[in-house]
């Protein structure tokens, strides 16, 4: 057989036993209200509002610096999601957030997470509510130091970072314990997380992170989603150790397969 069609078939026979498997589970996630594992740091992620409101105050929120024109886009869209949850609970209690973001491909799904979230709660912006862009994502301590002093502000009672971050995030977290402020932070690099587990015990770590729709907004699409994901996991380990042991009998798996 041509090799490029055999490569055709592989591809869509995948992606059909994906799809199947997506429509099945999403499906059942609906019948039985399936939800995820109760997470500690997704709990308190859903008290920071309602604490800030009883103090008079409000959150800081920092999406980060990936550009979406990177490979780490599913950290800026995981960050994005736990933004909205938290802008449409703050428009709820009269609160406006202070949100930052580090590279300029964030702004628009940034402003547009907070424009749908205070149009959820019928509430209204003024011209001066809106996302601050700190700096490029090239100088990440322009960034960090910009953010640094917005969380410094008075009314700030919580410092809620999620997106991608590197070293500079110790500016930020620092701020943070200064200011006294509650921390949650959650992000795909283990630098930043490594620098975040020394402020906070609340961090969300990559696939944690990753997870977040599933865990804030518990629909039956999100939740098959990691069902697909685990198995699909599952399947690659399987694969690569039945690849593994048939290199040690000196099995050639392509002779296998024809």
């Amino acid at each position: 057989m041509n090799l490029a069609l055999t490569d055709s078939v592989i591809v869509i026979s995948i992606t059909t036993i994906i799809t199947i498997l997506f429509t099945l589970l999403t499906s059942r996630a609906r019948r039985h209200a399936a939800q995820v594992k109760p997470h500690s740091t997704f709990q308190a992620l859903g008290k920071q509002v309602g604490q800030a409101v009883e103090r008079g105050g409000r959150l800081h929120i920092g999406l980060g610096r990936a550009s979406l024109n990177e490979a780490a886009v599913p950290t800026s869209v995981a960050g994005q999601s736990g933004m909205s949850h938290l802008v449409r609970e703050s428009a709820k209690g009269h609160m406006f957030p202070a949100v930052t973001v580090g590279d300029a491909t964030l702004l628009p799904i940034a402003e547009e997470a907070l424009q749908s979230g205070f149009a959820a709660a019928k509430r209204e912006l003024t011209p001066q509510q809106t996302v601050e862009f700190m700096a490029h994502h090239a100088t990440p301590y322009a960034y960090a130091a910009g953010s640094a002093y917005a969380i410094q502000q008075d009314d700030i009672q919580s410092n809620i970072l999620l997106g991608h971050f590197g070293s500079e995030i110790t500016l930020m977290m620092e701020a943070g314990r200064r200011h006294n402020t509650a921390q949650i932070v959650g992000s795909d690099n283990p630098s930043a997380l490594a620098i975040a587990a020394a402020y906070t015990d609340n961090i969300l770590i990559g696939e944690e992170f990753l997870a977040t729709d599933a865990h804030l907004y518990h629909k039956p699409v999100h939740i098959a989603s990691l069902y697909v994901q685990n198995i699909l996991r599952a399947g690659i380990i399987f694969f690569i150790i039945v690849t593994a042991i048939l290199q040690l009998l000196s099995i050639n798996l392509a002779d296998l397969i024809g």
